[in-house]
């Protein structure tokens, strides 16, 4: 559409009266939301999100999609889960710790697993996070603190393994070896230092990824793991928060998706498999093979042959061609 102040420039710019000219109307929506959009937006629904709804995006190339990450702390088995401060004799409880140090949040997740469900899915249920920040402190964390709150929920929920890191996770492992083991305590449980690599990284998070898309992991409603899952993103070959905006943490998000793995293991993607693995195989029974086929077969230049090839022929494709003795001269 022309302004008025261009039109006013030129009377080639206005219609026969005198009005700005502009495009005719065409009478119908410029874009439909059609098949061929819906489509478009199952392809990638972040960005049709932000280029078609006119959505404001929480961060670039999300590796989780925010339409999985709410059912995370939706209904359980029909009701809303609350943190817990303490486990039940019938559950098997695991606690992944993720270390820091002084200046650095210090972080764990306490969880459980629950049976399959009638189409085979196990479920991770997450019952306690514990987050401890330095600005709580005056900017240095109190580790005696840290490990003494750490401590009473191991004996709390009777923890059967609790897995730490190799980033600060031998002083943990050794201050909770001493605490838990030089006293008696019921249940049982091992503290294990697990090495965290990139290409485990990646794995965790794909399996992490997995299970929520199929719906096994629930957690009470928690605020910082829903932002923290929000933010992450997939850079250099590496799942992490960025390193700008609101959320530049994931102390959280990653020690949950390792209680996940922990909890579910190969599972997280099981159904897939099965599903990959009980596909039919389509083709033909192979006949019998008649003989004379078979001598027709070797025949041809294309058999494998037994010694030198023959004058003017290679030996392997590409390859030089064998020569008569004169020509090598």
């Amino acid at each position: 559409m022309v302004t008025e102040v261009e039109a006013a420039t030129s009377p080639t710019l206005r219609d026969e009266d005198g009005r700005p000219r502009c495009f005719p109307a065409t009478g119908r929506p410029i874009s439909t939301y059609d098949t061929q959009m819906r489509q478009l937006e199952k392809s990638d629904p972040q960005k049709f999100a932000v280029e078609r709804w006119a959505q404001w995006a929480t961060v670039s190339s999300p590796y989780l999609n925010p339409a999985h990450i709410a059912p995370i702390f939706g209904l359980h088995n029909g009701e809303r889960l609350m943190m817990k401060d303490a486990g039940i004799l019938s559950a098997d409880y695991v606690v992944v710790v993720d270390p820091a140090a002084k200046h650095d949040a210090f972080a764990w997740a306490i969880g459980h697993r629950e049976p399959a469900d009638e189409e085979g899915r196990p479920h991770a249920v997450i019952d306690c996070i514990r987050r401890w920040l330095p600005a709580d402190y005056g900017g240095e964390l109190i580790l005696t603190d840290v490990l003494d709150a750490l401590e009473r929920d191991v004996r709390a929920f009777r923890a059967a393994n609790v897995v730490t890191d190799q980033y600060g996770g031998i002083f943990v492992a050794q201050d909770l070896n001493r605490r838990l083991y030089n006293t008696p305590r019921p249940g049982h449980g091992g503290i294990r230092e697990q090495p965290r690599t990139r290409d485990r990284n990646l794995e965790t998070a794909a399996r992490f990824r997995e299970a929520i898309y199929l719906g096994q992991v629930h957690c009470f409603a928690e605020p910082q793991l829903e932002r923290e899952l929000r933010f992450l993103r997939e850079i250099n070959g590496r799942v992490a928060a960025p390193t700008s905006g609101p959320v530049q943490t994931d102390d959280v998000a990653v020690a949950v998706m390792v209680l996940v793995e922990e909890l579910l293991g190969p599972a997280a993607g099981q159904p897939i498999f099965d599903a990959l693995g009980g596909a039919p195989l389509g083709g033909r029974p192979w006949p019998a093979q008649d003989p004379n086929m078979a001598a027709a077969f070797n025949n041809t230049r294309g058999a494998r042959r037994s010694g030198p090839p023959r004058l003017g022929e290679r030996s392997r494709p590409a390859g030089p061609k064998r020569l008569p003795p004169w020509a090598t001269r």
